[in-house]
């Protein structure tokens, strides 16, 4: 008997607090616009995020002066007035006559030195930085200016908030060839992964970027490396389709390179918040085959001690050659071209050790890659024979002992015959070769 009075008191108690809060003499009712938004100056200075319905429900009153207090929360964060802050932004409220005000209608509250924050450094807030994403709670109170007291409900308004995902690539694959057939001409598709968003239905803009990998460059942490570094892509282009169909029009891309890809996923109305700032995953691909294989088999001979002959094999599809040399302390190549597996060096210093490389010519402007990197040296010029006329030695013939077989000796040839035939081998001349000289004597 007695548990029943004090359950019958308790609930006299929780009903009269309740009606104590139904009789304030003001209602107040907070209102939150979707989309919903995690920038927090969005809220201040926007006419529709955040709308604040006052009715002053006591007709004794003819009119009575407020202002507010807000407070924003969520697990881990609390961004509030402080309990006995009196804003400088008043309005007159009038019985039986509602009155609308918004974030931008009481920029006092939102005033840094007007916040107290938990969980969030309050000047993060005007810094740039989003609110985190979760569910948060707004609450809202009017006090009365003459008896500074709260003289309204706690309006509640609820908002969940969070950062989408950014757009997944589906073509190109990763290390993937795209085809090509002598002109530019392929698609780049991605599948967005904001569509459950409220905005999705409002706009998104895609951005395009591709970035040219270097050829030293074949980890995947350094294709993201580069991309993150901040390095300048060769091409930027803009969608607002999950597709986007690069041709002949765009910056025209080299057969046979590797290059690196990403779409960037934005809000165009600016309500949308994005992971990784909406940046999908970093893609490489390699724009057409190579075509032709790399020269191979590279080797170095020299005809003097001021020139190099290089030579190398290649494959019948290799429509020219791409040769590239330099001595070991100079920085940058030298380029010959050639269209025979092979190419003269002349004028070079001798005693001097060159790097060589060579790369094929293919077809559609491609480019094989590039062959090993070897060595070759001209040689000291007390090596090599003096720019003369080599004079070689001959014995004298002795007559006697040349054979009858050698001159088709028979019956027939006499002795003025026989001698004739030795006078033509001692007077023919015997051709010698000149360093640096392409003829002989």
């Amino acid at each position: 008997m007695r548990k029943n009075k004090l359950l019958v008191i308790l609930l006299l108690l929780c009903s009269l607090i309740t009606q104590a809060q139904n009789n304030y003499p003001v209602q107040c009712t907070p209102i939150i616009q979707a989309p919903y938004s995690l920038s927090w100056p969005e809220y201040a200075s926007s006419p529709t995020r955040l709308q604040i319905q006052l009715l002053l429900k006591d007709f004794s009153k003819t009119s009575l002066e407020v202002s507010l207090r807000i407070r924003l929360q969520r697990v881990g964060l609390v961004i509030q007035n402080n309990p006995d802050f009196i804003s400088q932004n008043t309005f007159t409220l009038t019985p039986g006559v509602p009155l609308m005000a918004s974030g931008s209608d009481i920029p006092d509250n939102f005033a840094l030195q007007n916040l107290e924050t938990q969980g969030m450094e309050a000047t993060d807030l005007y810094s740039g930085s989003d609110l985190p994403p979760g569910l948060y709670q707004w609450s809202v109170e009017v006090v009365e200016l003459i008896r500074n007291r709260v003289t309204s409900n706690t309006g509640v308004a609820y908002m969940t908030v969070f950062k989408n995902l950014p757009p997944l690539i589906t073509f190109p694959q990763p290390n993937a060839v795209i085809d090509y057939n002598g002109q530019q001409n392929f698609f780049i598709n991605w599948t967005p992964r904001h569509t459950s968003s409220f905005n999705a239905a409002q706009g998104t803009n895609y951005i395009i970027r591709i970035y040219e990998i270097p050829d030293e460059a074949g980890d995947p942490q350094d294709i993201n490396a580069l991309v993150a570094s901040g390095v300048q892509p060769i091409s930027v282009t803009e969608s607002d389709v999950p597709y986007y169909n690069y041709g002949p029009t765009d910056v025209l891309l080299t057969p046979g390179k590797r290059y690196a890809i990403q779409i960037q996923a934005t809000d165009a109305n600016g309500f949308d918040s994005f992971e990784n700032e909406g940046r999908s995953q970093v893609v490489a691909f390699q724009y057409g085959n190579m075509g032709c294989a790399s020269p191979t088999n590279l080797t170095a001979s020299n005809p003097d001690a001021y020139s190099l002959l290089l030579s190398w094999q290649g494959e019948a599809a290799t429509q020219g050659y791409i040769v590239e040399y330099k001595t070991e302390s100079e920085f940058q190549w030298n380029i010959a071209e050639t269209t025979a597996p092979e190419l003269l060096l002349i004028q070079l210093p001798p005693a001097t050790t060159y790097q060589y490389r060579v790369r094929g010519r293919c077809e559609y402007g491609q480019k094989s890659s590039y062959s090993s990197t070897e060595l070759a040296s001209t040689p000291a010029e007390e090596e090599i024979m003096p720019e003369e006329v080599l004079t070689i030695d001959y014995p004298e013939p002795n007559l006697e002992q040349v054979s009858e077989t050698e001159f088709g000796a028979n019956d027939n040839n006499t002795d003025e015959d026989i001698a004739a035939q030795i006078d033509q081998i001692l007077n023919t001349p015997i051709k010698t070769f000149i360093a640096n000289n392409s003829t002989g004597i």
